[in-house]
């Protein structure tokens, strides 16, 4: 027995234009979702579902029964995604000469990246934060913290100097 799209497809096949309508209303908000799981995209996947029906519209492709209507129709959606999928990544691949450049690059960015002193690994997030002091390598709030108590202890004598001064007088 012939589901509901089936019967609206043979239906369309042969002059109901009504069969088409019946086959988007029913099938496209399942379609849509379906082929989203593959672009993550809502709005590409309603681009591709509407190809699809427009697909099944013109070249109007010979349906059996070996599986359900459903099943035919996502697969005639899921190619079609994968083919968009195939097209848009040859337009976005680079050349040859592209990826010599790129490569070049990448050794001269690893090149000067060598010579920048850091702490730790590439993703030590301390490493903006670090000096070179006498050929150590410092974190800067250390620093914050160790230069005020080295100040203030190099300082102290002089302190207490002017101290016990103005307290003579």
């Amino acid at each position: 027995m012939e589901d509901n799209g089936a019967s609206s497809y043979h239906r369309f096949l042969e002059g109901d234009d009504n069969g088409i309508v019946d086959i988007v209303n029913r099938y496209k908000d399942g379609l849509i979702l379906y082929l989203n799981q593959y672009v993550s995209d809502i709005h590409l996947a309603e681009d591709l579902a509407e190809d699809t029906f427009f697909k099944l519209m013109v070249k109007k492709p010979r349906y059996t029964n070996k599986y359900t209507f459903q099943a035919w129709l996502y697969a005639i959606g899921r190619n079609l995604t994968i083919d968009y999928i195939r097209r848009r990544t040859k337009l976005f691949s680079p050349s040859d000469d592209d990826l010599e450049l790129l490569l070049a690059e990448k050794e001269t960015l690893e090149k000067s990246y060598i010579k920048i002193p850091l702490v730790g690994s590439s993703s030590d997030i301390f490493r903006t934060n670090t000096f070179c002091i006498f050929g150590k390598y410092v974190w800067s709030p250390y620093l914050l913290l160790v230069v005020p108590i080295l100040i203030g202890v190099l300082c102290m004598p002089f302190a207490a100097r002017g101290w016990s001064k103005r307290l003579r007088t």
